[in-house]
């Protein structure tokens, strides 16, 4: 009996600890282990922190309550698939809790994140195919490990003759459990207990999927609350050429990380550009998003509405009556006698589609400009897929624009300095330097602060270079660096509004712009990307709209759709 006992309380232990150490490989904050090598610890308080390794999961030991109490009449064959579900689910709902946490510092929320992952397998199918094959593999392999283990472990359960201490360690841990969650309710913190529930957090998607569900199915029957109707109709005296360009992770990490050499960087920008009459005026703009879902943010941008997850975003980008009550800049501009163009360079993967028609409305683009387009067959560059140089890519989709007489507006994202960061070093003289089969030019790899220097100095470039004395530029980062930030970093990212209008720049220090590319007032002048959309739209209106009294109001932090 008692070699029982100890037999299936190492067992026990030791699968706890294998969910536990999961726990930590994915999301090492769960296991608060302090590093008192660096920190000047007494013995008595390296002990009391080393001890916070020692954990216990208390759905472990309820399930083997739940099993020992029903084995009588639960078959143990039917007891092992049983068992082998629970803890494939356990495993696979943990990598995915703590992937959406690392990746998007956001608390996981099935119903908001399920056609995020399925995005993200389509993409790995099509583009990664080895590594999709790799993932399978491993999903079968370990659902095949658990039947075994499981098998091994429900025949100890219910075929050893174990001592009746085994049963009160359960209970004690399963009781310690929930006198935990009772005395802290919240969802943080809750794996920094010595004991804990895995299962609460997954109590908690449910409340909040049921919460979402409910409001996802409000808001296609009875539509977003529309502030900016006024907008439909857009006359302007005056119809600048603008250039929305959203540069991908282009964060405040920058000042936090980098200071001096951004410092240095936007005073050699801002020099260039006052040297062909341009002048920018800056703020730093909060994004709905950390780390990722750059098409949310410049949604978010686009429709001055608070998009934070992909479902929102996907009624945004389905729903025609959303788009039609709730019109975007683009949208605006269109009906102000805009040609709108949208440049997306990708290579894409194949078999792998895309809807383009329903892109197309997204961004009311007249055309794309797809890789396809571009006519290039020179190195390819990119962390995210493949596509040509961004600045190669910019400077061709100008060319493409067929009326340059006619107003328009080009939208782009940068896709260069996606996240790890794989990029060109040197901005090319002649962008079309590129565009050679035998020309090979130097990549960084993995650096974040290249990544943004080569984004910018091509932008500017292309500013002096190709714009006329009328246009406006818009940069704007989509979200901060994922990886090398967390939630203590904030949302923000710069944004810089380029013009030789002055009074038009002007009329943004009303929002706490600042003038110039470097922003001294950091803590204060923020504004937010949905909140944007009223600030620039109020500023058009102003400098160039025929009817000056026309009031669209400023939501500084746009519609909320929660």
């Amino acid at each position: 009996m008692i070699y029982d006992t100890l037999h299936i309380t190492i067992v026990f232990l030791l699968i706890n600890y294998v969910l536990l150490i999961l726990n930590f490989v994915v999301n090492p904050s769960n296991i608060n282990f302090i590093p008192y090598k660096r920190l000047k610890y007494n013995t008595k308080q390296k002990i009391l922190v080393s001890s916070r390794v020692v954990k216990f999961i208390a759905d472990w030991a309820l399930v083997c309550l739940v099993l020992l109490g029903i084995k009588s009449f639960l078959p143990s064959n039917m007891a092992t698939i049983i068992l082998q579900q629970i803890l494939f689910f356990w495993i696979a709902y943990q990598v995915y809790y703590h992937a959406i946490r690392r990746l998007y510092n956001k608390q996981p929320v099935t119903i908001l994140d399920y056609k995020l992952v399925a995005l993200a397998f389509e993409i790995v199918y099509h583009g990664y195919l080895k590594y999709f094959i790799l993932v399978i593999l491993s999903i079968i392999g370990l659902y095949v490990s658990l039947y075994f283990f499981s098998h091994y472990f429900i025949g100890l359960l219910y075929f050893s003759d174990f001592h009746f201490s085994f049963i009160i360690l359960l209970v004690t841990i399963v009781a310690l459990g929930l006198i935990s969650l009772y005395k802290r309710r919240g969802l943080n913190g809750q794996h920094n207990k010595r004991i804990f529930f895995l299962s609460y957090i997954q109590y908690h998607d449910i409340k909040q999927s049921i919460k979402i569900k409910n409001l996802l199915a409000k808001i296609k029957q009875e539509g977003l609350p529309n502030y900016n109707k006024i907008v439909s109709e857009l006359a302007l005296e005056k119809r600048p050429n603008i250039y929305f360009i959203f540069i991908e992770s282009y964060g405040k990490a920058l000042y936090d990380l980098h200071p001096e050499e951004y410092q240095k960087l936007c005073d050699e920008l801002e020099h260039k550009l006052s040297d062909k009459n341009w002048k920018v005026t800056s703020n730093l703009s909060e994004a709905p998003r950390m780390g990722g879902g750059s098409w949310m943010c410049y949604a978010s941008f686009l429709y001055g509405t608070l998009i934070t997850d992909e479902s929102f975003f996907r009624i945004i980008m389905n729903e025609k009556e959303t788009i039609e009550s709730n019109i975007s800049i683009l949208h605006a501009l269109e009906k102000s006698g805009y040609d709108n163009y949208l440049l997306n360079p990708l290579t894409g993967f194949q078999d792998m589609q895309i809807k383009w028609d329903e892109i197309k409305e997204f961004f009311a683009a007249k055309s794309i400009f797809k890789f396809s387009d571009m006519d290039y067959s020179g190195q390819l560059t990119g962390a995210m897929g493949r596509q040509p140089p961004d600045q190669y890519s910019l400077h061709k989709a100008y060319d493409l624009i067929p009326n340059k007489e006619q107003p328009h507006t080009l939208f782009f994202e940068t896709i260069n300095s996606h996240a790890p960061w794989k990029t060109p070093v040197t901005v090319e003289d002649d962008w079309q330097k590129t565009n050679d089969p035998n020309y090979h030019f130097e990549e960084h790899h993995k650096e974040y602060f290249p990544a943004i220097k080569y984004q910018i100095s091509f932008i500017i470039d292309f500013i002096n270079k190709k714009l006329n004395n009328d246009d406006i530029v818009i940069l704007i980062g989509d979200h901060q660096p994922p990886l090398i930030t967390n939630v203590q970093s904030g949302k923000e990212t710069p944004v810089h509004i380029i013009s030789k209008n002055h009074l038009f720049l002007k009329l943004f220090e009303d929002y706490g712009f600042e003038e110039g590319m470097w922003i001294k007032e950091r803590e204060k002048n923020n504004v937010t990307h949905p909140g944007m959309y009223y600030i620039l739209l109020r500023c058009i209106l102003e400098q160039f709209g025929k009817n000056k009294n026309i009031d669209l109001p400023y939501l500084k932090n746009g519609i909320s759709i929660k």
